[in-house]
């Protein structure tokens, strides 16, 4: 056969390949459990590696230390155009969950989810700053009176927390493997900032401040900078510009309990936009059933007529019960408002899953929750999560 002749064969073979042929192949999954067995030194032998098509929540990739989870067909490495990128930002995924088994403490985060959610406990530390403490002291006021706000600040924390590790790891992987690791690490992470919402855009859809605010970290911490081309100054941009400095250390902080606590340092210093949301969220949801309130009084003062002085004893402790069970439910509805506002938030990686997180909280997907301590989703670039029984 002539040279041609055989690179006109390998091309229409080429044209034709599925990816399925690569991905599922005897000889793709031998080189991943390779590069996995280079990379971890022999020190993880124990570690698994499963490739399949789709995960059901729309995970791309997820690690709980003990296995690595790669799903090929997903909506973020299927934005690359060609097979060949395809498999490369594949390839980054995987390297990204080794460098957790590397890097990451797994039992550190979990205590942290867990006396948050136990004891309303946050990591203490010497260096906090006048601002930082007093967030901290607002923060139990407001668990005091609203106890279901726990698993928002767990979903704050561990996104921040999150953010954090994933650009610490990757950075660790990169200057360690130059060649083919850096390569596909740095592939994804150029078309995370690709995709990352403006700040125009968040604005338009209407994402609380808070929620921005969270977007525009991630953005700065992955490539230095945010999406901001028209220059919009609002609340979210001067807070996260503000402590850019805090954000550009804590990704170099080189034990995992120490980003730890500059990730709380972090939900410190956005307190104030957090705050607000939950402030307004109150007022509104108060007016509201004040409203709601006063049009079932109405109807009941027509039909009552005079009552006795028992019966007002009784009305008193039944006013005092209802008080009780109004707080109650303007705590929920604030709570349940913003973990659905928070599924617009921009992610490389899922909160702390190994431990009792946010949605174990709430006694949703169990199953799901003791999946995976770090894990990459999907995004859509306006902000929006992809969802197609699937989910940076």
């Amino acid at each position: 056969m002539k040279d041609s002749d055989l690179r006109k064969l390998v091309l229409k073979n080429k044209k034709n390949l599925k990816e399925s042929d690569v991905y599922e192949s005897e000889r793709f999954n031998d080189l991943v459990r390779s590069l996995l067995f280079y990379l971890t030194r022999n020190k993880r032998n124990n570690v698994q590696v499963k490739i399949a098509k789709r995960d059901k929540n729309g995970e791309a990739a997820y690690t709980d230390g003990k296995t690595i989870n790669i799903f090929y067909k997903n909506s973020f490495s299927d934005t690359f155009p060609t097979i060949n990128l395809k498999v490369d930002s594949v390839l980054g995924l995987l390297f990204h969950e080794v460098g957790h088994l590397l890097y990451t403490n797994f039992d550190e985060g979990t205590l942290m989810i867990n006396n948050i959610i136990n004891k309303g406990e946050f990591l203490q530390f010497a260096d906090i700053s006048k601002n930082q403490k007093k967030a901290s002291e607002e923060i139990q006021v407001y668990l005091k009176k609203y106890p279901m706000l726990k698993m928002v600040l767990v979903e704050c924390i561990s996104r921040i927390s999150n953010i954090i590790e994933d650009v610490y790891i990757e950075a660790k992987l990169c200057a360690e493997y130059e060649g083919t690791v850096k390569m596909a690490i740095r592939m994804n992470t150029e078309r995370l900032v690709e995709k990352a919402i403006s700040v125009k855009k968040m604005k338009e859809i209407g994402l609380p401040a808070y929620v921005e605010a969270m977007n525009l970290i991630l953005e700065y911490v992955s490539c230095g900078t945010y999406n901001n081309w028209e220059n919009i100054t609002d609340g979210a941009t001067e807070k996260v510009d503000s402590i850019k400095e805090l954000l550009d250390y804590a990704v170099t902080v080189e034990s995992s309990y120490g980003r730890l606590v500059e990730s709380t340092k972090i939900l410190y210093e956005i307190w104030d936009v957090i705050k607000e949301e939950i402030d307004a969220k109150e007022q509104q949801i108060s007016n509201m059933m004040q409203n709601q309130s006063n049009g079932s009084g109405d109807t009941q003062q027509n039909e009552a007529g005079n009552s006795s002085n028992s019966s007002n004893s009784s009305n008193s402790s039944n006013s005092s019960n209802s008080s009780s069970s109004n707080v109650d439910m303007i705590g929920s509805a604030i709570a349940n408002e913003m973990m659905k506002e928070m599924e617009n938030i921009q992610s490389t990686s899922n909160e702390n899953k190994n431990a009792k997180t946010s949605n174990e909280y709430r006694g949703r997907d169990k199953d799901k929750a003791s999946k995976n301590n770090h894990s990459i989703t999907n995004s859509n670039s306006d902000g929006s999560k992809t969802n197609n029984s699937n989910q940076v």
